[in-house]
């Protein structure tokens, strides 16, 4: 007998651009990644942001990876929100040039979004963006292991030992880490 996957119709939407906002009177000060996504005017994530603007929403969100028979090389965002309106949509990541991106928003349980096109700025709207809380779901376990060997992957090996290369890897972390967990003071 073969198991029933389950599959869910939802958009994927393709990060296009990306930054960090912080602000004083939210999540207690600290960087939460922005992600411009893909999506047209008109699309239901354009809608959903337009509308979504001064109320308050509800969304449930996971992370999830595609099934392959290899290392998955993005990792998903899947994003339902029920209020203000029905959305199921995904945010893919490319785990090898997106894992600071992927890192802040696990360690920030959180992420902006808003729509646009390559080349669009964070900084270029202000306003149209909406915030969604991002809980821990046990994913980050596995994140870690994933995470190092991404970073590892970006150290040149020449003439380092085995510690030496994972003592830089350590620290690469640490430091991007502490901009993402950097409070800026009320």
């Amino acid at each position: 007998m073969i198991p029933y996957l389950k599959t869910i119709s939802r958009q994927v939407y393709q990060v296009v651009e990306d930054g960090a906002m912080s602000n004083a009177g939210l999540a207690e000060g600290r960087f939460i990644p922005v992600v411009v996504l893909n999506a047209p005017e008109g699309s239901e994530l354009h809608d959903l942001i337009r509308i979504h603007q001064g109320l308050i929403g509800d969304a449930d969100s996971t992370w999830s990876q595609p099934l392959t028979l290899f290392s998955p090389k993005t990792y998903h965002l899947e994003i339902h929100f029920t209020k203000p309106m029905d959305c199921i949509f995904a945010i893919e990541f490319d785990i090898k040039t997106q894992f600071v991106i992927i890192d802040g928003i696990m360690q920030s349980n959180g992420v902006w979004i808003q729509t646009g096109k390559p080349g669009d700025k964070v900084s270029q709207d202000l306003v149209n963006k909406v915030l969604i809380e991002i809980p821990n779901n046990g994913m980050e376990i596995r994140w870690e292991k994933r995470l190092h060997l991404e970073v590892k992957d970006t150290v040149t090996r020449k003439g380092k030992s085995k510690r030496e290369i994972n003592k830089i890897v350590a620290e690469k972390i640490k430091t991007f880490r502490a901009i993402s967990n950097y409070r800026r003071g009320k």
